[in-house]
């Protein structure tokens, strides 16, 4: 995580655009809470664009609604 944290750092100073991909939701057992964070405090503004996380998409895939009326 360091690696790839320092990684990406290095990347914005020097003026590029950074994207990190994670499946599912980040902030469920994710790290995404960390880099927006640790990013933040190096002065550089995160957006976060949430995927479905797999607990929803395995009962989408096999027909089961979570919630129903």
């Amino acid at each position: 995580q360091n690696e790839l944290d320092s990684a990406g750092l290095e990347a914005l100073k020097a003026g590029r655009s950074v994207v990190r991909l994670k499946g599912g939701d980040p902030f469920v057992f994710g790290r995404g809470g960390e880099e927006v964070m640790f990013y933040g405090q190096h002065g550089f503004r995160v957006g976060v664009i949430p995927a479905v996380s797999s607990s929803v998409a395995a009962a989408a895939c096999a027909g089961i609604p979570l919630t129903m009326r």
